[in-house]
């Protein structure tokens, strides 16, 4: 299994995200397409990494300017079409349109998919939700009445799902099984190479010191882990509430000889991969969330949670064996292995937000009386921060232009 496009889902059309100020008609606001709005706002890198991004739309918003408004690659944009999209002129020679600029066409499956066949033989997938009964031989007349279209599982919720379905010829699969990135143990995520050496370097000197190297290997995942269990394996072996901390444990002569080793050349999966991407933009999150949930203090304890939110995925087993590996502060451990503590929360509307959980968002919002448009700004910076993060840690190789 390979990630080869991302879904951006929003919350459209609740009271959540939904237009509080001045006079607003019904179809202005559902002309509105939140997904438009953020990738205007950030761009397509700091979500898929030069892949494709499936971005839902709805009868109005389809037939609005944003598309045309958007500086991305077109060619990246795939618009997600729910089942009420009318099946006339209008709708025909919209979508024509957008095709010939460039963006795809997905459909979500409808009760009657035949009725809107004018405008199946435009579409380039088609997304059956699983948890909806299908006929096998509806999907077959499908198939066969429209060979172009690719066929869409969504709603994959775990492993035997994906194999029970996989047979059914679907070429594409969807839901919160893929929220949890496939990884094969430790050696799935290496350090970004720039990083690695930058570290080296930083502690080839005498008196380097330990507060940067902290700062640069807390934004990488796998120097972040690989750091913590060596911090295990030690004398020290005592629990960690920062990367910082952990720095401080080692000392400057044993964090030298273990820099020298991350820097030797590795062969593998770059750090830029799914698993290091959740791990960093959970922290971020977190740390960016710690002031509105008046956990201020708490920030880095917070970033190290966050991180270490998918380290039973790296290594492969329980939660709480995992930390017995990679050791951390107890109020992290009671957070990530009993869901429970005051830093609990902060993860709790993190795994809500990036599976599109709106009821369980709003619950932990109102609970904390924190604002919709506070948490979106979390996420916006954590997503600039996050590119901003690879785009340093590239390589001269890798930014130079093609010649």
């Amino acid at each position: 299994m390979a990630v080869v496009s991302y879904h951006l889902r929003s919350q459209d059309g609740g009271s959540l995200f939904q237009i509080t100020t001045g006079k607003v008609s019904e179809v202005e606001l559902g002309a509105r397409s939140p997904g438009l709005e953020t990738l205007s706002l950030v761009g397509l890198d700091p979500f898929t990494g030069g892949l494709p991004i499936f971005v839902p739309m709805n009868k109005f918003s389809i037939l609005g300017r944003g598309p045309e408004e958007l500086s991305v690659s077109r060619d990246r944009i795939v618009f997600l079409l729910p089942q009420d999209i009318p099946a006339d002129s209008a709708y025909i020679d919209r979508l024509v349109a957008l095709k010939g600029m460039g963006f795809g066409i997905a459909f979500e499956c409808a009760d009657d998919p035949y009725g809107a066949a004018p405008l199946l033989t435009l579409a380039d997938y088609f997304m059956v939700d699983i948890s909806k009964n299908h006929q096998s031989s509806l999907l077959a007349g499908l198939r066969a009445n429209f060979p172009s279209m690719e066929f869409i599982a969504a709603g994959i919720g775990t492993k035997a799902e994906f194999d029970h379905y996989a047979k059914d010829a679907f070429s594409l699969f969807e839901g919160r099984f893929y929220t949890q990135p496939v990884t094969r143990g430790l050696t799935s995520i290496t350090p970004l190479p720039a990083n690695a050496a930058r570290l080296r370097d930083m502690a080839n000197d005498e008196d380097f010191d330990l507060s940067a190297a902290a700062g640069l290997i807390a934004r990488d995942a796998s120097l972040s882990i690989s750091l913590l269990r060596l911090v295990n394996s030690s004398a020290h072996a005592a629990r960690a509430g920062s990367i910082e901390q952990a720095t401080e444990m080692l000392g400057r002569a044993e964090l030298r000889r273990w820099a020298a080793a991350m820097a030797a050349p590795v062969t593998g999966a770059s750090g830029h991969s799914e698993i290091a991407k959740l791990a960093l933009v959970r922290a971020r999150m977190a740390e960016n969330l710690a002031p509105l949930f008046k956990l201020g203090a708490q920030a880095p304890g917070l970033y190290m949670a966050g991180l270490l939110s998918v380290v039973d995925m790296i290594l492969e087993m329980p939660m709480e064996r995992a930390l017995r590996e990679v050791p951390a502060a107890q109020n992290i451990q009671d957070a990530l292995v009993d869901k429970k503590g005051e830093l609990y929360d902060v993860l709790a509307l993190i795994y809500a937000y990036e599976t599109a959980d709106w009821p369980g968002v709003a619950f932990i919002l109102i609970k904390y009386d924190i604002g919709a448009g506070a948490l979106y700004d979390a996420f916006i910076e954590t997503l600039f921060w996050y590119s901003d993060l690879m785009a340093a840690g590239k390589t001269p190789a890798q930014t130079a232009p093609e010649s």
